[in-house]
């Protein structure tokens, strides 16, 4: 990707310190707000394209609760939420992983094991 291409939004991958930090961070995140159904794509584009960590967790959150509340109601999961979940989930742990020296399958159980800590 070219660096002067505005398409895309570069920036230096986080060091360990900033990986630690939004850990940290993370039970604080706000969900991410979806008034318009109709634009729920739209809107899960953007936060990925946003290229922004704290906007991944933003997502992330978001549509597990939305799984979490639909299959308590006995419905399936939706594909559009599945799809961005992937992805979302997929760019956050691998960024994390590499600032961390860990596997990207690992990052999830890492955050979990932090916060049951704190």
């Amino acid at each position: 990707i070219p660096v002067t291409s505005s398409k895309y939004n570069l920036r230096p991958c986080l060091t360990a310190e900033e990986a630690w930090d939004l850990i940290k961070k993370v039970p604080a995140i706000q969900e991410l707000q979806v008034d318009n159904e109709k634009q729920r794509e739209q809107i899960y584009k953007n936060e990925i394209r946003s290229n922004d960590p704290e906007a991944l967790i933003s997502l992330i959150k978001v549509i597990y609760h939305r799984k979490m509340d639909r299959l308590s109601h006995g419905k399936k999961i939706i594909s559009l939420d599945e799809k961005y979940f992937e992805l979302a989930e997929n760019l956050l742990y691998m960024e994390l992983g590499m600032a961390l020296g860990k596997p990207k399958q690992d990052i999830c159980q890492t955050i979990i094991d932090y916060h049951d800590q704190s």
